[in-house]
């Protein structure tokens, strides 16, 4: 049922008011941007390992590993119980954290991939535990539904036996037991960290591919861990001592427009984002029209997501989310009888933020925000000129908009933009590595991506120049690797341009220059002239050949001629030319030994080095 007018401006008004005068306090600098992002956010979630050489260090990660042979027996029997125990858990996906022993504080992320995918360990010599006191891991599950094991399906447990149970060749193993029938400790995440203390195990801190990490922590606001632990997958154990751990299925979450709150200018911000949306999904084809449709997509969208941002940020309850703009979009179906008539519930709630916006231009309320009611404002004149077409015309905006959205209905998208614990505010502050683990075989997902590349680039540009220095704390380079694949990112030119000062940089990674200007047509020279430093590694796609031999320049070739004729007169003659040649020729580029590279860097005369070994 469609509410009347008046109760959906009481409903709007309530939202729009109840969090207004907290984006006050994070509109002054830097200090707000480094705390949390709404009064929803307790604390960033990032996973710190700190490892010390000496016995004083206050917080260690101590890694459970498998006790002497002699009780080896023990371990195996436990874990070959936990393989018989699994069958084949729906994971929806897990997370990866790289642990670098140099750095502090490292997050990973995988996002839209599933567990199985992950690295694998060697089931067979697994079947121990570890601990970190200090990761401040959230947990989630649903009481709702419960998994044969007894505990809610997404249950970090679940999803580490189901790990056990794969490396150890089950997969498709029946139910037999429960974890009860295995250890009278239970089956929650502190739970399995007693393991530890059973005959057989012993802590170590020298993990092996196929340790499980408990995680306990007591004390963590909006913590989870203190009651009912959390436990991960050691996934693999490289020769420098990263550590890969696959950490339970729920994903990592990004809220894109969460993000643009902090900045001064929102509607800006918005519109950004929009674009974004808007040029990662719209096909080859739908380039060739005049144009129409996707302009009109794009007001529609920019109304929609502006009008979920001015009522829903900072009131605590909830934060400004995609799927949010596309339940608005779905409530736009107009009324078969009589199209002309302004039925939907979206029209309505717009109709209710008319009334407050004339209402706050005639007679200001102190307790409204500015910024929040400039952008209700900009939502309705956005909404407005949607309005100004016939209704089948408007009904064929909604229809496509609805479409170009219909990827933010699959359940682990709309898990993924629907709240956030990337805490990419804290990337420029502390030493973090943020890996984006996207499919390469298909563009299904690349909007979500460019989204994240373009709301970092704003947020640490915007961050950079709240700081005293003009530049951020902590050096920060973006590896925008397979860079056709994550996206079109708007504006790269004048961003690749405009970082540098900020204490930020990126290595832009492709397999041939023309997938540059597909995306980015004749502004790819721009986005080139911005990189100093340039690195060929081989291949001998024409144009990229072409475009190396152009920067390698010319070498001077001097030719001396000499004549001699021979007779009663006889007579010779010397004769030099200067010419100039390529470097190397385009062809002699494409032919480049695979353990060769060239290198131009800014200045300075070109480079043609080995490898190194890898």
């Amino acid at each position: 049922m469609i509410p009347k007018t008046s109760e959906t401006k009481k409903s709007l008004v309530a939202g729009a008011r109840d969090g207004r005068a907290s984006i006050r306090t994070q509109r002054h600098g830097a200090g707000a941007v480094r705390g949390a992002l709404t009064a929803g956010r307790k604390q960033a979630k990032t996973a710190q390992f700190v490892r010390s050489a000496g016995a004083t260090a206050s917080r260690t990660a101590v890694v459970a590993g498998r006790a002497a042979a002699a009780a080896g027996n023990t371990a195996r029997a436990v874990a070959a119980a936990a393989a018989s125990v699994i069958g084949s858990t729906p994971i929806l996906a897990a997370a990866t954290v790289v642990i670098v022993a140099a750095m502090v504080a490292l997050v990973a992320v995988a996002w839209l991939l599933p567990a199985a995918q992950q690295a694998q360990g060697t089931g067979e010599d697994s079947g121990s535990f570890a601990m970190a006191d200090d990761y401040p891991y959230k947990g989630m599950y649903s009481e709702d539904d419960m998994s044969p094991l007894g505990y809610a399906y997404g249950n970090c447990t679940d999803f580490v036996a189901w790990r056990i149970n794969r490396d150890a060749g089950g997969g498709a193993a029946p139910w037999k037991l429960t974890w009860k029938d295995l250890t009278p400790q239970g089956g929650n995440g502190a739970d399995w960290g007693n393991i530890g203390n059973l005959p057989g195990w012993t802590y170590t801190r020298r993990p092996v591919p196929g340790d499980v990490i408990s995680i306990r922590r007591a004390g963590v606001l909006g913590s989870s861990t203190s009651a009912v632990g959390h436990v991960g997958y050691v996934g693999a154990v490289d020769g420098s001592g990263t550590v890969t751990i696959e950490n339970y299925g729920h994903g990592r979450y990004f809220l894109t427009a969460a993000f643009l709150a902090q900045l001064d200018d929102p509607e800006t911000g918005l519109a950004q984002l929009t674009e974004t949306i808007i040029a990662n999904t719209t096909g080859e084809k739908d380039n060739g029209g005049d144009g129409f449709w996707e302009r009109a997509e794009r007001a529609l969208l920019t109304a929609l997501t502006a009008y979920v941002w001015a009522t829903t940020a900072h009131t605590g309850s909830t934060e400004p989310n995609l799927p949010g703009v596309l339940d608005l979009q779905k409530g736009m179906q107009g009324s078969e009888e009589n199209k002309d008539e302004m039925t939907s519930e979206t029209d309505l709630r717009f109709a209710a933020a008319r009334e407050i916006v004339a209402e706050w231009h005639s007679n200001p309320n102190p307790d409204d925000d500015p910024a929040v009611m400039k952008v209700l404002d900009f939502a309705c004149r956005q909404y407005r000129i949607y309005e100004q077409g016939p209704a089948e015309t408007r009904m064929s905006v909604v229809i496509s908009l609805g479409v170009r959205l219909a990827l933010l209905d699959m359940h682990d998208v709309r898990t993924i933009l629907t709240t956030d614990d990337l805490a990419i505010d804290r990337i420029g502050y502390e030493r973090t590595a943020l890996f984006l683990q996207i499919p390469d075989t298909h563009h299904i997902f690349k909007f979500i991506s460019a989204m994240f590349w373009q709301t970092l680039f704003s947020l640490t540009v915007y961050q950079a120049d709240h700081e005293k220095t003009g530049h951020l704390p902590e050096l920060l380079h973006m590896f925008l690797d397979e860079f056709a694949n994550i996206g079109k990112i708007p504006a790269f030119e004048q961003v690749m341009a405009t970082i540098r000062s900020r204490g930020i940089s990126a290595s832009i990674i492709m397999q041939s220059r023309s997938q540059g200007k597909t995306l980015f047509g004749d502004a790819w020279a721009g986005v080139e002239n911005n990189c100093d430093t340039k690195l060929f590694l081989g291949g001998d796609e024409e144009q990229t050949t072409k475009w190396v031999s152009q920067l390698l320049g010319y070498q001077t070739i001097v030719t001396s001629e000499y004549s001699e004729s021979r007779g009663s007169h006889g007579s010779w003659s010397k004769s030099m030319r200067v010419t100039k040649r390529e470097l190397m020729m385009p062809d002699e580029i494409g032919r480049l030994p695979d353990d060769e590279a060239i290198l131009k860097i800014r200045g300075m005369n070109p480079f043609r080095s080995k490898k190194l070994a890898v």
